[in-house]
């Protein structure tokens, strides 16, 4: 999550993150959930594994956000110790939106307006079966 990014006026593409987080531990994805509001336009999940090579994990192009849509995997994504997942987000903030920049302080990280912005990727995560 990023509560302290500010989205300028008049940005059609505006990219927020890469973020990353990094497997402590052979790791299984079950899901993941891309979250933004209104001016949410596109995000992506993507994988670096420990042996040099990537993977695109999700991309949804074109979020909407009446969606809020969690993406299970068909069946479990199995990830090794030292992977790193980056979330990355783009916004539109066109000029019907509004002169102004777009944000979420902290202060409002709790109780978040609809014309406030958000940056969350989630994830639904477990231990991977250790081998028999």
């Amino acid at each position: 999550m990023n509560f302290t990014f500010a989205i300028p006026p008049n940005d059609g593409n505006h990219q927020v993150g890469p973020y990353s987080t990094v497997a402590r531990h052979d790791t299984d994805i079950i899901a993941l959930m891309p979250h933004m509001h209104m001016r949410g336009k596109a995000a992506r999940f993507e994988a670096f594994y420990p042996n040099g090579t990537t993977e695109v994990l999700l991309d949804v192009p074109q979020f909407d956000f009446s969606w809020q849509t969690v993406y299970y995997y068909r069946r479990v994504e199995a990830h090794p110790k030292g992977t790193r997942v980056e979330y990355t987000a783009w916004y539109d903030t066109p000029p019907r939106r509004g002169p102004a920049t777009v944000s979420l302080g902290p202060h409002r990280a709790l109780r978040p307006a609809l014309d406030d912005e958000m940056m969350m990727g989630g994830f639904m995560m477990s231990a991977a079966a250790p081998e028999e």
